[in-house]
């Protein structure tokens, strides 16, 4: 896309950029919104809420975002920033809606379900959400990601070419919205669906807890992080650390003091529960910090491996017993890590 100027009473003035111009950028634009339009059409209600997921696929499209970003107008940047905050919004509302009604049936399983509710009013309003609205809104919410959709592709003016690789090529003069589809199922009866997988999956995680409790002990590994056990939930890890706050991949994160230093701590989960946990100390970390820290390692689960460059260090020592391991680096940055985690089985 190329910048272009007018003369106006013998002044040059810059006129802003308007849309994507140039055919990278068109590719890009409509590349992005296509990649949006199969996530709300192929996955749906259910997709949508698994936030993690949502993110992981974003990612996945980083490279196209970036075209966006590098090749379109601020307008167009400004359309694709608003379109990624509304689909988190809609979708980290509906995993919250999720996890917060299995929390009341592990406390109750007899628990009236909690409706869904969207906490931000001015996206509601962009959505044309119901302050009322409730368990309805969902279906109301993916209407309206759907719409927003269509003003991006016309605010970069891609609108034809998204409705013509939604449709694989299809009838002339389709538009996106007709592209879409079919309506999404009931947003009650899909999250009864994945509640009962989470039953079902709780209760796996639950005998398997006990082994692996039973496990650590015997190999005397670490058996989790200062309360926080390996396989706990995200709410039972919450209820043990209450500082720790949701972060945007779906794990935890706080800050905390260890060993006598202030650090940062994320907890990682699987679907299983509670896997790894990384601990960065926040000061300015030197070969005696190293050595103080291993000490205290050493102390409680044996001897740790000699240390040496690897792995992006400029030391690090990794140490494994049965399922469990720890690896405690010293970065170059002068940034030391300690990072706690249950390998897979």
């Amino acid at each position: 896309m190329i910048a272009f100027t007018k003369r106006a009473a013998g002044v040059l003035v810059s006129l802003a950029l308007v849309s994507c111009d140039s055919e990278k950028s068109r590719e890009g634009a409509m590349q992005f919104a296509y990649s949006w339009s199969q996530t709300i059409k192929t996955l749906g209600l259910a997709g949508l809420a698994n936030y993690q997921g949502v993110r992981q696929l974003r990612g996945q499209d980083e490279q196209t975002r970036q075209v966006v970003r590098a090749e379109c107008s601020q307008k167009v940047n400004k359309a694709a920033d608003e379109l990624d905050e509304m689909i988190f919004y809609v979708s980290r509302s509906l995993a919250d809606n999720v996890e917060a009604n299995f929390t009341a049936i592990e406390r109750d399983p007899a628990a009236t379900r909690i409706p869904l509710t969207f906490p931000k009013a001015a996206l509601n309003a962009r959505l044309g959400l119901d302050a009322n609205g409730g368990d309805l809104n969902a279906e109301r919410a993916v209407a309206g990601l759907r719409q927003k959709i269509v003003e991006f592709t016309r605010t970069a003016r891609v609108e034809k070419e998204l409705a013509s690789r939604l449709a694989a090529g299809g009838k002339e003069g389709i538009t996106v919205d007709s592209a879409f589809g079919q309506k999404d199922s009931n947003w009650t009866a899909l999250r009864e669906e994945m509640l009962s997988g989470l039953i079902q999956q709780d209760v796996l995680r639950r005998s398997q807890r006990k082994v692996i409790e039973k496990l650590a002990k015997d190999s005397k590994a670490a058996p989790g992080f200062e309360g926080a056990e390996w396989l706990m939930s995200r709410a039972e890890v919450r209820a043990v650390r209450p500082n720790a706050a949701l972060t945007e991949d779906g794990g935890l994160q706080e800050r905390m003091e260890w060993l006598g230093r202030s650090a940062s701590v994320k907890y990682g989960f699987g679907y299983l529960g509670l896997l790894h946990v990384i601990v960065t100390f926040s000061d300015y970390a030197s070969l005696e910090t190293y050595e103080k820290t291993r000490s205290a390692l050493e102390s409680s689960y044996g001897p740790m491996p000699a240390a040496g460059p690897g792995a992006g260090f400029s030391y690090v020592s990794n140490y494994k017993k049965s399922l469990f391991s720890i690896q405690h680096g010293l970065r170059a940055s002068n940034t030391e890590q300690v990072v706690f985690e249950k390998t897979t089985f």
